[in-house]
């Protein structure tokens, strides 16, 4: 009987250190999606640059796309 009661406590725990270690990871994500702002304007900016000017927004559409995908498969996987 008193095993079954520590058993209970222990899978709440489990559960609360699960949900609060949830809520960390979400705030890094975005912490670092923000800090890499900075870095992917700038490496647009340098890369379209370069290109004529018809090019240009194609360029554009497809690094904006690119970015994109990088920022939400970041923490995907292992």
């Amino acid at each position: 009987m008193l095993e079954t009661i520590v058993n209970g406590f222990n899978w709440i725990m489990d559960l609360l250190q699960t949900i609060a270690d949830f809520i960390v990871n979400t705030i890094m994500g975005l912490g670092n999606i923000i800090k890499s702002i900075p870095m992917v304007i700038n490496m647009l900016t340098q890369s379209i640059g370069y290109l004529p000017s018809t090019i240009a927004a194609f360029a554009t559409i497809t690094i904006t796309i690119s970015v994109v995908y990088l920022l939400v498969g970041r923490q995907t996987g292992g």
